[in-house]
Order: structure tokens, then C-alpha cells, then sequence
């Protein structure tokens, strides 16, 4: 199965996912205009389309194959898929922060988390939360207007590890700083940031250009104008 996976890598043509995701924006994605939001939970983020998955996986373990990748890191529940695919071709580990600490992840926490307004009306909620067992970080769902306390166990996550980081969307970059800091905690080298759809107008971009972190998004989405969508080429 391996040797099959590397032989699917090998022979795959960069830029297939990019152009069956850009189709799909185009026949059934939604926008939500009031709220600066692209609906596509048709074939990403609620039902999705296994083959356009699979290619998604390929793409970003094509782009990153050279960093030497020991875990792809993500956050619950969207970007698993995704991630999945990726350590597929990859052939390593897939770690989903969660979103909801488990009585079997041991921590004893005091959680003193600071909470930022910046100009695009979004909060950047971090956490220099002590634990035992357990990396956490405080992260703010853009969608959702939930504040989550996600975290990754000490034990799949080491000094060792250089890691990959995917989801599916990329907005005000909640998400992808709350999964930096547990990765800055337990001192993994974060090698690279691979995001499925980018919203360029919102400041989610920065973090990664901040931290001087790889960055590639599959499709990034310059602004939504008469109802539909402005893609960046």
C-alpha cells in the first residue's frame, strides 16, 4: 500500500486539486455576503466529495514533500479530512487538536487567556495555560462565534516532530495561530501551513508571514463581488 501511495504521489500533476476545487466554488458554492462567508459545505466541510479530498491530500503532500514531515496537525472537525489525506501520501501520523478536553487526557489547568479586538471585527484569543499531559490553546471559530479550548496530547507531539499544518478555511487565522502556539509549546518545528480556501481580505495571511512560516493555499479568494466570488490568480 505504501509503495502504491508513492507511486500515486510520484505521478501526480500539481495544480489538479486547485482547478476541481475552483469548479466546484463556482457551480455550488454560496455567498453569504453579509458575513463574508463562502458556503461550501456541499462537497468540503459538511458533505464531501471523496475524490476531490483525495486530490486536496496529494496536492499538499506534493507541496510539502520535501520538508521532511514527521505529523500533519490540524483542528477538529473540517480540516480532517483534508489532513488525513495528506498524511496518506505523506505516510505519517494525523493529529486533531480537540475541541473538547476527554476525562482521558490528565491535565490540571489555570487558564488565563487575553482576548484582542483588531479592525476586521474578529477576536484573536490565546492562552498561556500551565498543563500536565496536555498542550492547549485558545481558539475563536469565525463561523461559529465560539471561543474553544482545543488541545493535543504531550505524547503525540514532541521537540522531534516537524509538522505540517492543514484545514479548510483561512479567514482572521484563529485557528491556525491556536495550532502554532500548542506546536511552539511543545517545541515541534512548524514547517509549513496548508490551507483548502483563502480569504486574502481578512488578515489570517499575517500570522504565517509574522512567524516567517511556509504558507500555500489551494484557492484564495481576493473578495465576493455581485454575489459571487473574485478569485486570485
Amino acid at each position: 500500500m505504501e509503495d502504491y501511495n508513492a507511486k500515486l504521489l510520484e505521478n501526480y500533476q500539481l495544480g489538479q486539486a486547485k482547478e476541481k476545487l475552483k469548479q466546484n466554488i463556482k457551480e455550488k458554492g454560496i455567498v453569504i455576503a453579509q458575513h463574508n462567508i463562502l458556503k461550501v459545505d456541499s462537497f468540503v466541510n459538511h458533505q464531501v466529495d471523496p475524490l476531490l479530498a483525495q486530490q486536496i491530500g496529494l496536492e499538499f503532500a506534493k507541496i510539502f514533500k520535501e520538508k521532511q514531515i514527521t505529523k500533519v496537525l490540524t483542528i477538529e472537525a473540517s480540516g480532517i479530512t483534508f489532513a488525513l489525506m495528506t498524511s496518506l501520501y505523506l505516510n505519517v501520523p494525523t493529529i486533531f487538536a480537540k475541541k473538547t478536553k476527554p476525562l482521558t487526557m490528565s491535565a490540571t489547568t489555570t487558564v488565563t487567556a487575553t482576548a484582542t479586538a483588531t479592525n476586521d471585527n474578529t477576536t484573536t484569543t490565546t492562552t498561556n495555560a500551565s498543563t500536565s499531559g496536555v498542550y492547549m490553546a485558545m481558539v475563536k471559530s469565525y463561523t461559529k462565534n465560539q471561543i474553544y479550548e482545543v488541545c493535543v496530547g504531550e505524547k503525540y507531539l514532541t521537540s522531534d516532530d516537524r509538522v505540517l499544518i492543514i484545514d479548510d478555511f483561512l479567514a482572521s487565522g484563529n485557528a491556525i495561530n491556536g495550532l502554532i502556539t500548542i506546536c511552539d509549546k511543545s517545541k515541534a518545528k512548524v514547517c509549513g501551513v496548508g490551507i483548502v480556501i483563502e480569504k486574502l481580505f481578512q488578515s489570517g495571511r499575517k500570522i504565517c508571514k509574522e512567524k516567517e512560516i511556509p504558507l500555500e493555499s489551494l484557492i484564495v479568494i481576493e473578495k465576493f463581488e455581485n454575489g459571487g466570488v473574485v478569485f486570485k490568480e
